[in-house]
């Protein structure tokens, strides 16, 4: 009996410290990959289950209609009309905004969004809401914006100052400004090419995507971009068409595309025309952070890579 009781006792206590120093760090969110993007599985507010898509190319908090007014009490949001025919640009897609509203979100034991919330009727499809990572924080670390993202071993963790001074060696800084459309998070950076053998170099300021499933996208309405086009005539520019017929963009072949460290072989880069609301020369998107493990430091503009 005594032997019991000392087992349990045991048990008992490493329970104990297990759960105190999860309450040191941060939530920790397993990621499923699908359709090329990446989801978790939470509960809004402690209260309602929802699929949640990572994003960090949009500047808000979306939540599908039919979900958030079935939910509505719940939320407590105090929703108001957006203006008449407002539309967001989602992947290409026209959607119409129908309500607007700012709030704070629970999205984990310690982890909540801030900011603004739209309401976009026929949104949902494999997830409900989509959140920009960007705006997230740990309320059990001075609300810091330290975000782990290891897409290889697919998880998210809001880190604490903490557990982020232990692990930061062989990490590689990059800085990180928001000097883009709506403020989106993005790199000044050079975009190294390697096309028909010779190495070509685009420098801009390059949006962080993760709403975006491919390694690189560029922006044909970027004079950069142009003037890149223009300054090495030998390159073959492509039209690229969807399903329907409908031109989207131009193409060129790269033996090698690279930036920040991170490379991709082989693959064709396309030059969107889907996204003319972009600032920027281009945006980065799933495929690079798939090669890397990153850690995103929204509070102070930096984000750090490790191969």
């Amino acid at each position: 009996m005594k032997r019991h009781i000392l087992s349990f006792l045991f048990l008992a206590s490493s329970l104990g410290f297990s759960a105190n120093a999860q309450e040191q760090g941060g939530d920790v969110f397993q990621l499923t990959k699908t359709e090329g993007h990446y989801l978790f599985q939470t509960e809004l507010n402690y209260t309602v289950p929802a699929t949640v898509l990572v994003e960090s190319g949009i500047h808000a908090l979306l939540i599908d209609s039919l979900f958030a007014f079935e939910h509505q009490e719940i939320f407590d949001f105090k929703l108001r009309a957006y203006k008449k025919g407002k539309k967001m640009n989602l992947g290409g897609t026209e959607y119409i905004v129908s309500h607007r509203t700012k709030d704070v979100v629970r999205l984990g034991k310690h982890s909540f969004y801030e900011g603004e919330i739209l309401i976009i009727p026929n949104y949902k499809s494999a997830w409900e809401v989509a959140v920009p990572i960007q705006y997230l924080y740990n309320d059990n670390d001075d609300r810091r914006q330290l975000i782990k993202l290891d897409l290889r071993n697919k998880q998210m963790r809001m880190l604490s100052q903490k557990e982020w001074r232990k692990e930061r060696k062989g990490y590689k800084k990059e800085k990180m400004n928001f000097k883009s459309y709506e403020d989106m998070p993005a790199i000044e950076t050079d975009l190294n090419l390697t096309i028909k053998g010779e190495e070509r170099t685009l420098a801009g300021n390059f949006n962080i995507d993760l709403g975006n499933p491919e390694f690189l996208y560029l922006f044909h309405q970027s004079k950069d971009v142009q003037k890149f086009i223009d300054n090495n005539p030998d390159i073959k520019v492509r039209q690229v068409y969807n399903r329907k017929g409908r031109l989207i963009g131009d193409a060129i072949s790269t033996e090698r595309s690279e930036a920040c460290g991170i490379s991709i072989m082989g693959k064709a880069l396309v030059i969107t025309r889907q996204f003319p609301q972009m600032t920027t020369e281009g945006c980065f998107g799933v495929n690079f952070f798939e090669r890397t493990t990153t850690v995103f430091d929204f509070g102070n503009s930096a984000f750090y890579l490790k191969k």
